[in-house]
């Protein structure tokens, strides 16, 4: 194989899709001031160390893995060494919670600034709403703004800057088992790839096939794949 003449710098993303059928990695390049995605290099291989979003073949696995990868990086003339992970699986759950947290300073006489609303108060909502009791051998994947309540308002999407003495946050969790995610993280590492982090295939999916007037309005995106379907449910611009 020829040497590759460029090293993968910030603005080139990799993406490689695990499939129960197949692995898929798509190379990219990132235009950061207007966010156009340029498509450089795609690569395939037929999968069999994968079953409905597991690994049942770890040395199979990483063999198709490297396969995938190799083909995109010829296409692209580009080494990589960075990469997102897709994952599914039976193993993949959702939860719908909440937080909630008190705007006005306990002792200070209330006031707009005292009350405004900072991305720090969105932050503790948003940690709130994830600090409820898991299992050991399950990860947060996603966490998934669908509303915010400031005191009697709801419906809203960016809290920060408003006022109010209450904020709460409706979010929804994807959850994965740990052990899995570990494990494709390891597979890939095994090349050399450090993993920038796992993404749900379903909501990649979603994001990539609808647009923002569709989210609010509600539809369901289902992913058929050859071992699993997954399901995004979208409803007032929230999953």
């Amino acid at each position: 194989m020829k040497k590759l003449s460029r090293t993968q710098d910030k603005n080139i993303q990799v993406g490689i899709d695990v499939g129960s059928s197949k692995f898929c990695c798509a190379i990219a390049e990132i235009d950061p001031p207007n966010k156009n995605v340029k498509l450089l290099g795609v690569g395939s291989c037929p999968s069999s160390g994968i079953k409905k979003g597991s690994i049942i073949h770890r040395d199979k696995t990483i063999e198709e893995m490297e396969k995938a990868v190799t083909d995109a990086e010829i296409m692209a003339d580009i080494k990589v060494n960075r990469s997102w992970l897709t994952i599914s699986g039976e193993h993949v759950r959702g939860i719908n919670t909440q937080g909630a947290i008190a705007i006005q300073k306990p002792g200070n006489p209330p006031s707009a600034t005292d009350q405004e609303i900072r991305i720090e108060d969105v932050c503790k909502v948003l940690e709130l709403a994830k600090a409820i009791s898991f299992p050991v051998d399950r990860n947060i994947l996603h966490t998934l703004p669908q509303e915010y309540i400031i005191d009697t308002m709801n419906g809203i999407k960016d809290p920060v800057g408003m006022s109010g003495r209450r904020l709460e946050g409706r979010v929804h969790l994807v959850t994965v088992a740990a052990s899995s995610a570990s494990n494709f993280i390891n597979c890939a590492e095994e090349l050399g790839i450090s993993v920038d982090g796992l993404v749900f295939q379903g909501l990649a999916s979603s994001i990539a096939t609808i647009d923002e007037d569709e989210k609010e309005l509600g539809v369901a995106v289902v992913d058929i794949g050859f071992g699993t379907t997954d399901i995004v449910v979208y409803l007032d611009g929230g999953v």
